[in-house]
């Protein structure tokens, strides 16, 4: 590789412009006697009162600390002076052999009588000398004399602006930082439409120019990937080519032979690899010493704010997922704790600091705890609830237990509970038993508006009617058919008005007055059971009267369970189609459907026996299919009609088989729970049917 594209290591200007500063530092230093004729300012007398006499304050006697002799020197007069005049030449080059290479380096730059020293050849074994101390450092490259290698491995500057950088590009013997690399740099592509060189030319070129492979380098590329994996210096490129721009390829052979192009670039290269591992290997050194230093200085801290009394806050913030403890910028440090008064090192400098930080992580942790406590008990007092509700009959419901909370207020009490308490299951079952006869009297309440909506229709209604398969009532929100049960825990039905709204707010204030971090009822889904939306319908309950009519059961004695069980399978004959090529479609509905049915359909009948046992697989399989249908839409569609269990279809078979030792489940097992699955999903699509002619 050319050495003329290697970078200048430092500029002579600015060392000549820096030694000048310094000199004029020096000679104003030294001038006493323009110090002297500068006439002395006095001090501003104020016109009232007699001047004050001015404290003068005690400094520490910095002359006795300094020997005689070096107390008024500055700049070519230092502390080595001594060293230089009074020590022999031998015993001042052993000193500098102890020395690394960049010691040397800027011993040669603090005086011209060391520069000349250690500049001249004769001081080669110094250097070779300096080298040897550090370990693992590749030999001197043919291209670099000892200073130059010294300034490339151990100089932490950029060579093109001076300022600090630790990217050492070892292929171009130059460092660049990342703002300075696309300026010193171009990718291959642009240097070759640059100076629309042949392809031969560019081949020649290849060999002979200094490159920059990202990739063997470990630097980021400015230009992406692909292409610009090689970078060149333009400036080095096109010199190195007005060398050989005139050459034909029997010159340029020769050239090349002369030169020993490809034998230095191969060596060159080998050193390149060298260079590049042992700086990796430097730099994982030193990443692992830093990494002790850091531990050690945790360490220490860790001891002694455990001392302080703060170890058990130490210890959560340790195990958290984010660790701020260690990021903090305190502790983060790759220097050693001491007893110093110092800014990073000094323990008592950063025992404050340290202290507040974890005082607030303290008080976070525990608002925390009480956020989660608080959370907890809301989902234990949620699911002791839906346990204690699933165990009831349905026809005889618990009301939701946002109607609890609201209108009654019966679980206040589980707030006020201590937060370092563990178990709340007693407190909840004491709330229980106050739910008891407010149930009772809801259920009265709810009885009482269901038969006032039936009677404004049909006066002569009674209670009893209300349970009955012929009153059905209709959702004027989200246009359900509801039966008697699922009036009860209908999700319309259970909202918060507006009469709520000033309660509801009080209700926050007071509990936060308890000190609470939120407002429990947040968690739970709230509102009052209203009747408001609900209306009886006629035309549902005409064509559920219809169906059992023509099923032959009593209308005033037939409730929802009856029907569930006798399971009639109807058939439509106004939806019948006759096809003299097809044959005959016939439309079998079960018996909920036909409330869903056309109201034009006024022809439905009950399927005869005879019709059934010929179309009972068809009709098994129909209804199979509609029930795992209808559980995909909710959680716990049924429940067991010999306990109340809830569950799935596969969780009821189990239940039965394990608890009640049925081994078939049939409809007498089993009932659809209250309010879960709406009507349209339950019964699925009609079966059609085509008989031939």
């Amino acid at each position: 590789m050319v050495s003329n594209a290697r970078a200048p290591t430092i500029s002579r200007k600015k060392m000549r412009r820096a030694r000048n500063d310094a000199d004029s530092d020096t000679s104003e230093y030294h001038s006493d006697e323009r110090i002297a004729a500068r006439p002395r300012k006095r001090q501003r007398r104020e016109a009232s009162g007699p001047p004050k006499r001015k404290i003068r304050s005690v400094k520490p006697d910095l002359k006795a600390a300094t020997p005689a002799e070096y107390r008024r020197t500055r700049g070519k007069r230092g502390l080595l002076e001594k060293f230089m005049n009074d020590f022999p030449l031998e015993l001042k080059f052993e000193v500098f052999r102890h020395l690394e290479p960049l010691d040397v380096l800027r011993l040669a730059r603090t005086s011209k009588s060391l520069r000349a020293i250690l500049m001249s050849r004769s001081s080669s074994d110094i250097w070779r000398a300096a080298r040897s101390n550090v370990e693992g450092l590749p030999p001197l490259p043919h291209d670099l004399n000892e200073p130059q290698y010294a300034n490339l491995a151990f100089d932490p500057h950029c060579h093109n602006c001076m300022t600090r950088c630790e990217t050492i590009i070892w292929g171009c013997r130059m460092r660049c930082c990342k703002k300075c690399l696309p300026k010193v740099f171009c990718d291959y592509d642009e240097l070759r439409a640059r100076f629309l060189w042949s392809s031969h030319f560019q081949d020649m070129l290849w060999w002979a120019c200094p490159q920059l492979d990202f990739d063997l380098e470990g630097i980021k590329s400015p230009w992406g990937s692909g292409p610009a994996w090689i970078g060149v210096i333009p400036s080095a490129t096109e010199k190195i080519a007005l060398q050989l721009e005139k050459l034909s390829p029997e010159e340029y052979k020769d050239w090349i032979d002369a030169q020993k192009v490809l034998s230095e670039v191969i060596t060159e290269f080998q050193h390149v690899e060298a260079c590049i591992k042992w700086r990796r290997s430097k730099t994982e050194e030193r990443s692992k010493q830093l990494a002790t230093i850091r531990s050690r200085r945790k360490e220490t801290i860790i001891q002694r704010l455990n001392d302080l009394g703060w170890g058990e806050t130490v210890k959560e913030l340790l195990e958290s997922h984010d660790d701020p403890f260690s990021s903090h910028r305190l502790v983060n440090q790759a220097k050693d704790l001491t007893d110093r008064v110092s800014m990073w090192t000094g323990w008592r400098n950063i025992e404050g600091p340290l202290v507040e930080f974890l005082a607030e992580r303290r008080a976070n942790f525990q608002a925390e705890k009480r956020l989660d406590t608080l959370r907890y008990r809301c989902t234990i007092l949620r699911h002791m609830y839906k346990a204690r509700s699933d165990c009831t009959d349905p026809n005889f419901p618990m009301p939701s237990i946002g109607h609890a909370m609201m209108s009654w207020r019966v679980f206040d009490n589980i707030w006020k509970i201590p937060f370092d308490q563990e178990s709340i299951e007693a407190e909840v079952q004491e709330c229980f038993q106050k739910l008891t006869p407010l149930i009772s009297e809801w259920h009265s309440h709810v009885k009482r508006s269901l038969l006032e909506i039936v009677q404004r229709e049909l006066p002569h209604t009674r209670l009893p009617d209300l349970a009955l398969a012929k009153t059905v009532f209709e959702c004027n929100s989200c246009g359900e058919y509801l039966w008697y049960a699922d009036a009860f825990v209908h999700k319309c039905l259970i909202t918060i008005g507006p009469q709520d709204q000033a309660r509801e707010e009080a209700r926050r204030l007071e509990f936060l007055d308890l000190g609470l971090p939120y407002d429990p009822y947040e968690e739970f889904d709230l509102g009052i059971w209203r009747v408001d939306v609900l209306r009886y319908s006629h035309e549902a309950s005409r064509k559920a009267i219809m169906t059992m009519e023509v099923c032959g059961l009593d209308i005033e004695t037939t409730t929802v369970d009856d029907l569930h069980i006798l399971n009639p399978i109807m058939e439509c004959l106004t939806c019948a189609d006759d096809d003299d090529d097809a044959g005959r479609t016939r439309t079998f509905l079960r018996w909920e459907h036909v409330i869903l049915h056309n109201d034009q359909c006024e022809d439905i009948v009950r399927l005869s026996d005879e019709d059934f046992q010929n179309l009972r697989e068809q009709i098994e399989n129909w209804e199979r299919n509609e029930m795992n249908s209808a559980m995909f839409y909710t959680s716990d569609p049924l429940r067991c009609k010999l306990c109340h269990y809830p569950g799935n279809l596969k969780d009821i078979k189990s239940h039965l088989k394990r608890r009640h030792k049925v081994g078939k489940m049939t409809k007498e097992h089993w009932r659809w729970n209250p309010g879960r699955v709406h009507l349209e999903k339950r019964v699925g699509i009609p079966l059609w049917d085509r008989i031939g002619t």
